[in-house]
């Protein structure tokens, strides 16, 4: 009984970060591209991010944080690779593969 009180737990903490997360996330990055659109500035480019975990469940959160946000959409899934469509034409594509590894370390780490 204790295990599935302590796993119902961890999981509400996970998904309470993962939606204080979200929306600044959401907004902050739809009015970076909303300056980006009127600008004409964009450089896309596909991502190829790991993610340390193969849980399925996982993937899928992050799969989704990273669509939700403007300028960002996973493409594909393979094991625990994550393809990303990245329209960002202000930063290298490192930079955006540690902001995305720094949100699932944020949410699960």
């Amino acid at each position: 009984m204790k295990n599935k009180v302590y796993r119902f737990f961890r999981w509400l903490k996970i998904i309470i970060k993962y939606i204080v997360l979200l929306f600044p996330a959401i907004y902050k990055d739809a009015y970076l591209h909303i300056k980006r659109i009127i600008k004409k500035q964009s450089n896309p480019h596909i991502l190829e991010v790991t993610l340390p975990t193969t849980n399925p469940v996982i993937l899928t959160m992050m799969a989704n944080f990273i669509t939700l946000t403007p300028g960002t959409i996973t493409v594909d899934i393979k094991e625990s690779t994550l393809f990303v469509l990245d329209i960002d034409s202000d930063s290298n594509p490192e930079h955006s593969k540690r902001a995305i590894l720094n949100d699932y370390n944020k949410i699960f780490g």
